[in-house]
């Protein structure tokens, strides 16, 4: 060092001193010493991690909000933390049916973006970000002997940046920086101003938006087990107790109601829902037949019912889902959207691709054939009840052909019969069969027909996204 001040101009050295600073020098014996020091201020944080990115460091106010995306059943328990694992498509699944999805973070990017534009980069100094990891020593390092924003190409980004272009150039930096982290570094293309540009934002909506930059990453909180607080300390419990604690101050996390038909919709669909979403189950609620109340079942019960919720100023998110068959459209043509409330969203089983052409059953003196006669038709909007949609392999029967529907009565203000599939029982013994045996293994087999259950559940989950 006597040597370095001796043959260099205090320009010179100031600079030699800056870059050893920096780590361009890899000074070994430096970093031994800190190293472990810095390690211990992280062990100290609660952090999340997607894959093997560390991203935001969670503030105990932040804890319990961000806790609601997980699950109790992903705890694990180590020395010094407590962790939660999830794979990030089923937390992403979660916030979609919380109301914070796709539409909804996009929506809070953009403003964000407005924002930080016309704040003239106040938004930008990465060297307050909360959100993100801090590592102390290098951030007060980078603040001292570097410059670290340029501006320009922070506003020349800026002014061209939309979502897909923000997970693009989020992905495109996780690839180079993957054996450093995210937190490594504070120029416009790196990690830490890309995500840092979320700042402020609700911790969900920030979580969402990296889980669309991640989609097939899993997804680690990691907390120091001092740092559980009440009401976490029992960590087992932390996730629903969060979520019972946000459901009684608001209902927008409480569960989605589901109205249907009928108390075979019900069974066939949590079934489904157990099977093809297990980690949704805790967020969907079903109308229960077999109360003490007994609700009475079909369509015209069910617009009196949506009627009711909406007259109730029920403030629960509810999805009322009608049978794709004569009978729903014919009760629905008395149901005035405009006096339903927002927080209700009318669906319809979907289309059934299997229902285009479909073994029908004319009833005798049919208009359409001399009667009786099978023939092969198009169900959709006839007789397409929740049991057409339990998967090929349960609608076909012992001789290899699938179950028949029968039409009934005609509907002379729709010019169309109303249907149904015959053997009712036996289908839906059948696929109870097949619900339990999925679930005792943990998911369904390759060759097992779940495609059209998926559909309405999916139609649940994102009933209510952009509202």
């Amino acid at each position: 060092m006597v040597a370095l001040t001796v043959r260099r101009s205090p320009r010179s050295l100031t600079r030699s001193v800056r870059l050893w600073w920096l780590g361009k020098r890899r000074p070994q014996p430096w970093k031994a010493v800190l190293t472990p020091v810095v390690a211990s201020i992280r062990l100290r944080s609660t952090r999340l991690e997607i894959g093997h990115h560390r991203v935001f460091n969670v503030g105990s106010d932040q804890l319990p909000r961000l806790l609601i995306a997980l699950r109790d059943d992903a705890v694990e328990h180590s020395v010094g933390e407590t962790r939660y694992r999830m794979p990030a498509q089923q937390i992403a699944d979660r916030l979609d049916l919380l109301g914070i999805g796709p539409a909804e973070a996009e929506a809070a990017f953009d403003a964000k973006l407005t924002q930080s534009l016309s704040a003239g980069g106040k938004d930008r100094e990465v060297s307050d970000l909360d959100i993100l990891y801090p590592d102390p020593l290098w951030e007060e390092t980078e603040k001292r002997w570097r410059h670290f924003e340029d501006h320009a190409r922070q506003e020349l980004i800026l002014l061209n940046l939309d979502l897909p272009k923000w997970i693009s150039l989020v992905r495109a930096a996780a690839k180079r920086e993957a054996h450093r982290g995210l937190m490594v570094g504070i120029a416009p293309d790196r990690i830490e101003w890309l995500v840092g540009l979320l700042r402020d934002l609700d911790c969900l909506i920030a979580f969402r938006l990296l889980l669309l930059a991640f989609p097939r990453e899993e997804v680690t909180l990691r907390i120091p087990n001092d740092l559980l607080s009440q009401p976490l300390t029992n960590a087992t419990t932390a996730v629903s107790d969060s979520l019972r604690a946000f459901q009684a101050a608001g209902s927008k996390y409480s569960p989605t109601v589901v109205l249907t038909e009928g108390s075979t919709d019900v069974a066939i669909l949590r079934a489904a829902l157990q099977v093809l979403y297990p980690h949704m189950s805790d967020l969907i609620k079903f109308m229960d037949f077999r109360s003490p109340a007994k609700p009475e079942g079909g369509a015209s019960a069910l617009v009196r019912m949506v009627k009711a919720f909406s007259s109730a100023g029920v403030s629960n998110r509810v999805v009322a889902l009608f049978d794709n068959d004569t009978a729903a459209e014919h009760e629905l043509r008395s149901l005035n959207q405009r006096d339903v409330a927002d927080n209700i969203a009318i669906r319809r089983y979907p289309t059934l691709d299997l229902g285009r052409e479909y073994p029908t059953v004319d009833p005798p003196g049919s208009r359409m054939s001399a009667g009786g006669m099978l023939r092969t038709t198009d169900v959709n909007g006839v007789a397409c009840s929740i049991e057409m949609y339990v998967g090929r392999d349960v609608l076909t029967g012992d001789d290899g052909n699938l179950l028949p529907v029968e039409l009934k009565g005609f509907d002379g203000r729709l010019g169309r019969y109303q249907g149904e599939v015959t053997n009712k029982r036996a289908i839906q013994r059948n696929f109870q069969r097949k619900a339990e045996a999925a679930i005792a293994r943990g998911g369904p087999l390759p060759d097992e027909d779940w495609a059209e259950l998926d559909r309405i559940i999916r139609i649940i989950i994102d009933a209510h996204h952009g509202q």
